[in-house]
């Protein structure tokens, strides 16, 4: 849960108690209008359930080289 808290913050989509929300050295939640915008728009949230995501029949190297299989052959 903590995962979908944390992009919560960062996207704006909450508030913080307290303290800032610093992003790759920005505090992304002074940006205001366009700019905020802008930075919404690059960043996604992704839930995942993971009991659904790996198929436990198939051994976790291939699960986790799948991806690099796909970019390499696309390079």
């Amino acid at each position: 849960m903590w995962q979908s808290t944390t992009a919560r913050l960062v996207l704006g989509l909450i508030e913080p108690d307290a303290g800032d929300v610093i992003f790759e050295d920005q505090d992304v939640r002074r940006p205001g209008g366009k700019d905020r915008q802008a930075f919404r728009a690059t960043c996604r949230l992704v839930f995942q359930d993971p009991f659904r995501a790996l198929n436990p029949l198939i051994v976790i190297a291939r699960i986790s080289s799948f991806p690099l299989m796909v970019h390499a052959s696309s390079g």
